[in-house]
């Protein structure tokens, strides 16, 4: 939730986040009249190999913790998400599949064909 929440000592690590988080919602403005779907799933904590490249003790401890204390997100939690948004009717932008806020889905303009169709080759109707 590092693109919502600021934390002491990771200021650079949160500040990139909040960077992809603006882009993706301008980039989403653009390109949503020309069928382009723009998604930006804001996750939480997911299994990958962070804490290897942690190098200060104390934050490695912490991030640790943290860990083993909740249940994290698999690469297959994501790969869901991902069909989720994909398989929308044309006329639908997900901006964060993943928010519980509600207004999150926004209508966009009728496309005849989604970035999926696109991709391979088939129309949806």
């Amino acid at each position: 939730m590092a693109g919502r929440q600021a934390r002491a000592g990771a200021g650079v690590y949160d500040a990139s986040k909040w960077a992809v988080n603006a882009f993706s919602e301008s980039l989403r403005q653009e390109v949503t009249a020309r069928g382009v779907r723009v998604s930006l799933g804001e996750l939480g904590a997911v299994a990958t190999e962070l804490t290897d490249h942690i190098t200060n003790p104390a934050s490695r401890e912490g991030v640790e913790k943290m860990y083993n204390s909740i249940r994290a997100i698999q690469a297959e939690d994501i790969a869901r998400i991902i069909v989720n948004v994909i398989t929308q009717p044309a006329h639908l932008a997900i901006r964060d599949p993943c928010s519980p806020r509600p207004g999150r889905v926004v209508a966009t303009a009728t496309c005849r064909s989604t970035p999926l169709a696109q991709l391979t080759g088939t129309r949806r109707q």
